[in-house]
């Protein structure tokens, strides 16, 4: 499977500087990022996994375009799900019950190898946009309604 070294530095960076500002849910972290004239950033991080989506406008349907996730277990991260335009795209990889060590907690789907591979290249695309979008510098912590 073809890692996402853009984005996994991107929000780690990202991760550090916002440390203080997730929301501690039972099983997850959340932020949700604000930027003006762009849709929010929301992350849900786990012990196992990051999920990093773009939140569509609640008149817009209120889904998040793209949503992406990660798996983290690994050195590197692998996306192992994804959907665009407000649809389930694909599943790259599935949790293994068993805690088999293939890919973290995750076996990569027979026949997804080549759309796994764009959908990374994709998500280092997304990396470099949101790092030219500043998202590093000046964005607001929505702390109430945290994704």
């Amino acid at each position: 499977m073809k890692a996402t070294p853009k984005m996994q530095a991107f929000i780690t960076l990202l991760m550090k500087k916002h440390e203080n500002d997730f929301i501690q849910c039972p099983t997850e972290r959340r932020l949700r990022l604000e930027r003006d004239g762009f849709l929010p950033l929301c992350l849900m991080v786990t012990e196992t996994t990051v999920s990093v989506a773009q939140e569509l406008p609640f008149d817009e349907g209120g889904n998040t375009d793209p949503a992406v996730l990660f798996s983290t277990v690994a050195d590197q991260w692998f996306p192992v799900l994804s959907s665009r335009d407000g649809r389930l795209s694909r599943f790259y990889a599935v949790p293994d019950r068993s805690q088999g060590k293939t890919l973290g907690h995750f076996i990569p789907v027979p026949d997804a190898e080549e759309e796994q591979a764009q959908e990374a290249l994709l998500c280092e695309t997304w990396a470099q946009e949101l790092e030219e979008q500043g998202w590093l510098n000046d964005t607001r912590v929505e702390k109430e309604t945290a994704v």
